[in-house]
Formats: structure tokens, sequence, C-alpha cells
């Protein structure tokens, strides 16, 4: 199993020297600009394409047939968000479009033990 600081050498790589560029060749192209607002959903799709070894190393979509869509618990608003993970960890490179309407400040890239994943005191589901 990768530990967190190999992986975040992982995710830094893939955002610095792929992730647009793929972005754009795919027509995605509310990334240019928005980033990252409102790309989560995408963004975990190029990271689990792009990035073997996150497959490799069990990481996946956090809304796949087994789990149920989550959501952020925003004031009275609900926020769906997307991340990747596997049993221990939990990657996130779009919670920082968070940070206003929270009124805190996440790190751009999150990989972190699923226990402290600091939006998780946020989530909720609907069922």
């Amino acid at each position: 199993m990768a530990e967190i600081e190999t992986l975040k050498k992982i995710i830094i790589d893939f955002i610095s020297n792929d992730l647009f560029v793929i972005a754009r060749q795919q027509g995605l192209t509310y990334f240019d600009g928005h980033f990252p607002r409102g790309c989560c959903g995408a963004s975990c799709d190029l990271l689990l394409t792009h990035c073997k070894i996150l497959k490799k190393e069990g990481f996946r979509g956090h809304f796949n047939e087994n789990l149920k869509r989550k959501y952020l618990k925003i004031g009275e608003d609900l926020q769906s968000h997307a991340w990747i993970e596997n049993d221990e960890f939990i990657i996130d490179i779009t919670a920082h479009q968070f940070n206003e309407r929270l009124g805190r400040e996440f790190d751009k890239i999150i990989v972190c033990k699923k226990e402290k994943y600091p939006l998780k005191k946020y989530l909720t589901r609907l069922h």
C-alpha cells in the first residue's frame, strides 16, 4: 500500500503536468477558469483513468454501484461532491472550492486517512 506522501506526489505530478491538458482534449472547457468549482466528478474520473497506480491501490469514485451519492450540508443547502477513496485513504483535489462557503481553508490536495477527511462532518446522504 502506498503511503500518503507517495500518493500526494503522484497527484501533484498529475495536476501539474496532465489534468488540464487532458480536460481540454476531452472538451471539458469548464475546467479553464473555473477549477475547482464544479469539476469534482470529472477530476475524479480523470485521476482514476490516467493515474493507473491509483486503481492498483484500490481507489474508486465515491459514487459507484455500492455507494450512495454523497452531499455536503452547507447551511440549509445540499451540494453534491466527489472524491476518490480506497479502504484506507481519501484523495480530494477539489475540496478547496468550498473554502468560502464553509468558512474554512481546505488544502488544494487532500490525501488523508478516511477518518481524518476534513469534509467528513459536512457529509450527508440522500436515500
